[in-house]
């Protein structure tokens, strides 16, 4: 089995991780810019490093509220092996640094997580794959309005 160094973090109720090689460098998002015609998961953005970065949040994807405002939460500045971030991803928390083994699973994952890792103390954690997020977060701006389903129109609805 592969073993990969991994952070930790929770949305809402649920314990994510992302490989360090992903990792540019965490941080607190303060001076972000509301886009109003942006779909609900990618409402802001962020003025990083002298890049402007798309916020990510994948609350509404993992069933969680959509958060009314995202200033003065943390964010992990995301690469693909660039040594420059494409998106900055919303996190409730941080758990730790760890290392975890890949597990395989039959359950139905969301399309953003690439495997389920085991975890020290016995805990699983979904992997985040950056690339999938990525090529989500193309697909949307490049297909125009698109429904995320019921759920989170509803939520669009109650967060104004």
């Amino acid at each position: 089995m592969s073993t990969d160094h991994v952070l930790v973090f929770h949305i809402g109720k649920h314990l994510l991780s992302l490989k360090l090689e992903y990792i540019s460098e965490i941080f607190v998002l303060s001076q972000i810019t509301r886009i109003p015609v942006a779909p609900v998961f990618m409402r802001h953005v962020v003025s990083f490093r002298g890049l402007i970065l798309p916020v990510v949040d994948l609350a509404p994807f993992l069933g969680e509220p959509i958060k009314a405002t995202v200033t003065h939460k943390t964010a992990i500045a995301v690469h693909q092996g660039t040594a420059e971030p494409q998106f900055a991803l919303v996190v409730d928390s941080m758990y730790s640094v760890a290392s975890g083994q890949l597990q395989e699973t039959q359950e139905q994952l969301p399309f953003f997580v690439e495997n389920v890792q085991t975890l020290p103390k016995g805990l699983f954690a979904w992997n985040v794959s950056p690339a999938r997020i990525e090529r989500f977060i193309l697909g949307q701006l490049s297909s125009g309005p698109r429904k995320l389903g019921a759920s989170h129109e509803k939520q669009e609805k109650n967060h104004p």
